[in-house]
């Protein structure tokens, strides 16, 4: 089995620079969000459906146009009609003067138009205050449950790692957006699989200690690593079908499901590496020094 405290270290490093990294994107970039959530204006370049949807000469086009007119981060996205056949490209930007409601590209008239974020914004404040409080939520719940028996390990540890997991995936995600990648709702969607991911990661790793502790007649403290033992090699399963699952359905699907499933597979990384490389450390560290459990008479 690895050494705890040491992997520990790189691990949470490598997290908390991950994280760094993806906030100084957000201030230096802006946050890589879909369309109606950015302030800017908004490229609609209508396109016939093609089979193979290529519309790289389009693109390009586009993109070409724009950085002629000083624009800035700009995002593509496809506008499916009825049918869910593309109809449209949209391209999202920034300008320090707004373009005209009608522009020619080539032989393309397209129309721009500016985002109204407001709705949108009220969405995902909703939705991140609503993660708050299932994070508030389930700390008290831990709190309470062991207020007699190390609850700053239950409880803390717990809150310390699904917040790593909540920052350390979105910034994996506005750092692909440099890269061409766009996002959307998805953000709340990996968010919130990352709590119950954790959730059940913890649960599975907290039970298992305290199984092997009474099996062993050992502190809970020392039956930390032993129990990473036993259920490593099942999880680590568990994660990389999930992995494997979203890799098929992306390669298989296309950009669609990229869209879906890419903050999926950050957040199944990030959660992996935080449920066996962070959180039993944590809870380790923060428990007290507890006595070897005794075994009574009618063990």
């Amino acid at each position: 089995m690895y050494n705890l405290t040491k992997v520990f270290k790189i691990t949470f490093t490598v997290l908390i620079c991950l994280i760094l990294i993806g906030v100084v994107f957000t201030f230096v970039f802006g946050a890589n969000t879909f369309a109606t959530l950015g302030n800017g204006q908004q490229l609609i370049y209508s396109v016939e459906h093609k089979e193979n949807e290529d519309y790289s000469s389009e693109i390009s086009a586009a993109k070409k146009f724009l950085k002629e007119q000083n624009a800035g981060i700009i995002t593509v996205q496809k506008r499916f009609d009825a049918n869910d056949k593309v109809n449209a490209l949209l391209f999202t930007f920034k300008t320090d003067k707004d373009l005209e409601q009608s522009v020619t590209i080539g032989e393309k008239v397209c129309i721009v138009t500016k985002i109204n974020s407001t709705p949108a914004v009220r969405v995902v404040v909703r939705a991140a205050i609503a993660s708050g409080a299932v994070l508030a939520v389930l700390f008290v719940y831990l709190a309470i449950r062991f207020s007699k028996n190390n609850w700053v390990a239950h409880s803390v540890g717990f809150l310390v790692t699904a917040l790593v997991n909540i920052f350390a995936s979105y910034s994996i995600l506005q750092i692909l957006g440099q890269f061409g990648y766009q996002y959307d709702s998805t953000i709340m969607s990996a968010c919130i699989y990352s709590i119950m991911a954790t959730v059940f990661l913890f649960i599975l790793f907290i039970s298992s200690a305290k199984n092997y502790s009474a099996s062993k007649n050992v502190s809970l403290e020392q039956a930390v690593e032993p129990a990473l033992k036993r259920i490593f090699c099942m999880m680590s399963f568990v994660f990389g079908l999930i992995g494997l699952f979203c890799i098929l359905l992306m390669a298989i699907c296309g950009n669609g499901f990229v869209i879906v499933l890419l903050p999926v597979l950050s957040a199944t990384v990030v959660t992996f590496a935080s449920g066996f490389f962070v959180a039993p450390y944590l809870f380790k560290a923060l428990l007290k020094n507890q006595p070897i459990r005794q075994k009574t008479e009618n063990q």
